[in-house]
Parts: structure tokens; sequence; C-alpha cells
């Protein structure tokens, strides 16, 4: 089940790069966009608005999942503490019960 998120995720990161690329292209000249230059200002900033909206939305998803990860990860270490305590109790009675049958 991970693999359509890996490429989710690998996708969004390759849209990214080349909307970065194509933007600062466009800043420093070397790609025209639009053919005449009214169509290329309109067009580079659009760009420039999309690479700014794209920033917000990772720092948004990458807060929200280590957000998430946090909550996750406390909830998954009282089970193992939990677990564990409970392995240790039974492996006690275990050696207790072993060592009075000797």
């Amino acid at each position: 089940m991970e693999y359509p998120i890996i490429t989710i995720v690998w996708t969004c990161v390759a849209l990214f790069v080349i909307t970065g690329a194509i933007t600062l292209l466009g800043l420093v000249g070397l790609v025209t966009l639009g053919g005449n230059q009214p169509a290329h200002e309109y067009y580079l900033k659009v760009l420039f608005k999309t690479l700014i909206v794209e920033l917000v939305v990772i720092s948004l998803g990458t807060f929200a999942s280590s957000v998430t990860n946090r909550a996750d990860n406390s909830a998954l270490n009282k089970n193992l503490t939990s677990t564990l305590e409970g392995l240790e109790t039974r492996i006690r009675t275990l050696e207790i019960d072993f060592l009075q049958k000797k």
C-alpha cells in the first residue's frame, strides 16, 4: 500500500523541481514564456505564485506529518512499554517456576 503514496510524493517533488527550474530560468531570462513580453511577465507571475503555494503546502504537509508521527510514536511507545513490562513479568514468573521445580 505504500507504493501509491511514494509515487504521489515523488510526483509532487518532480513538479516542484520543474516549477522552480522554469521559474528561475524565466527570471534569469534564459526562457521566454508565452512568446511576447506581456505574456512572459504574466506567466512568470503565475509560476512564481504557484511556487509560493507549493512551498506553503509542502511546509504545512511536513508540519502535519511531524505532529501526527509524534502522536503515533507516543502511543506506540506506551504500547511497547506495557508489552515489555508484561513480558518481563511473565519471564520472571517462568524463572521462578523453573527454579522451584529444580
